[in-house]
Order: structure tokens, then sequence, then C-alpha cells
């Protein structure tokens, strides 16, 4: 669908998944959006059940994306998002020099630890090498490694721990590093 007000929201999409758990082996259910119809069969025969949901709405408020300004740069302090307050751009192509965005290739939820209760892939001031992970997107139970696109020094994290992670969002920005930052970092 190119029409971006046909989109669901996570929300919505939770709920499908939800539907579809619930559905037994064998069993059908048939899902309908507006005027998209969608029937899923799980296994071989069985009941069918029909589901009608509501039109998508909007009132989902979505994470940050690259378009909008990492809380660092309006020098906010929350919880959970350090770095050098004021450097950081309002879009990863607006980036300051020698800083790179590791966006977010998918929307799904942020995890920054390996596992609960596990330290953190990176913190602020750690040297990351290319192709180093760095975190984690979970879609539909799916977990999918991020990595590190460039070496350098990771200066901010702007997304927190099982935030949800809208498709283009900044979830942390690296900076070039000398050879003296990254062996002292």
């Amino acid at each position: 669908m190119s029409n971006t007000d046909n989109v669901l929201s996570f929300r919505e999409v939770t709920e499908i998944l939800r539907i579809m758990d619930d559905v037994p082996r064998g069993g059908e259910v048939t899902l309908k959006i507006g005027e998209a119809s969608l029937k899923i069969r799980v296994g071989g025969g069985g009941e069918a059940r029909s589901t009608t949901l509501p039109e998508p709405t909007r009132a989902v408020k979505p994470a940050p994306t690259a378009s909008e300004k990492p809380p660092a740069a309006e020098g906010a302090s929350a919880a959970g998002r350090t770095g050098d307050t004021g450097a950081a751009a309002t879009r990863a192509d607006e980036a300051p020099e020698g800083w790179t965005a590791v966006e977010s290739p998918m929307a799904g939820v942020f995890y920054r630890t390996p596992s609960p209760g596990e330290a953190p892939f990176v913190e602020v001031g750690d040297f990351v090498e290319k192709g180093q992970q760095v975190g984690i997107i979970e879609v539909m139970k799916l977990m999918n490694r991020i990595v590190a696109p460039s070496n350098g020094i990771v200066r901010e994290i702007c997304l927190e721990n099982e935030e949800l992670a809208e498709f283009g969002s900044v979830l942390m920005w690296i900076a070039e590093a000398n050879e003296a930052e990254a062996t002292s970092g």
C-alpha cells in the first residue's frame, strides 16, 4: 500500500498477531480492516473464524524518527539518553561533521541488551568497529541485529531499552575517532 493513510499502527499489528496466536492449529481466521480482507489458515483444515477490526487510527504516538530532534539536541537529559548535549543533529542527513546515525532498518522494539539483566551492547563513550553489534530490533518475535555502520565512538543513545523504534528512527550517534581516542575510550 503506497497510501500512508492505510498504514497500520504498532498497536493494530500487535492486535492482529494476538488474534493469530489465538487461532488453533488447523483453524482459519479472516481479518477485515476497512475494505481490506486477510484470510489466514494455521495448519490443515478446521473451523473458520471471522474478525472485523476497526479502521486504522492515528492516535498512537510513534517513537521519534530521524526527522525529529534527538533529546540531547534540545538540551534535554532524559533517563537512558545520554551523550554530548547540544551536539546531535535534528536528522540523520544533518549530522555534525564526522557523526553517523545508526538508524532502525524497520519498525520494532529496540533492545540495548542481549537479554534482560545483561549489560548493554554499548554505552556512550564506547569505541565500536564497523559491523559490531550495538543493539537488537525485535519484530514479530524475530531478533534482528543492529550493527555499527562505521568505526567510531558512541556519542549518544537516542532510545531507551525496550522502546518502540519506527523505520528510520535514529537509535544512536557514532562519531569518527582518531587513534588516540579509540585506544583511550
